[in-house]
């Protein structure tokens, strides 16, 4: 029984590495679009929260319907925080300005990147 769980451990710590990884790939290209670092913080700090949400899920055994309601939840008590600190009350309880701007921006921003023209700084390179 033991091998059973250490390979089941083995699997989940190589699911949250890939994660990672591939999060980390996808979200390179706003270092060219955002103005500082802040984004940083909001993409870690979103990856965090969304391994551990899965991580739990996974434990209690919770069905999709649970896992996707604590998703949107989870994204709206600490997406104000790490997203739009300016948003909150002294940079963490969010508020309903914060709510509504999170919420806002997930449809505007995506929108708004589809548009965008990347900055080039040599001939065909992005950085």
């Amino acid at each position: 029984m033991t091998t059973e769980n250490s390979l089941t451990t083995r699997l989940v710590i190589l699911d949250v590495l890939m994660i990672t990884l591939l999060s980390i790939l996808a979200l390179s290209p706003l270092a060219a679009v955002f103005d500082g670092p802040r984004w940083i913080l909001a993409a870690a700090g979103g990856l965090v929260i969304g391994v551990g949400v899965t991580l739990v899920a996974r434990k209690l055994n919770w069905g999709p319907w649970l896992t996707a309601i604590m998703f949107v939840l989870t994204y709206i008590l600490f997406g104000p925080a790490l997203a739009v600190p300016g948003s909150t009350i002294a940079g963490v309880v969010p508020t309903l300005d914060g709510v509504r701007d999170i919420l806002y921006g997930s449809v505007e921003a995506w929108r708004n990147a589809l548009t965008l023209q990347p900055l080039l700084t040599g001939e065909y390179q992005v950085f």
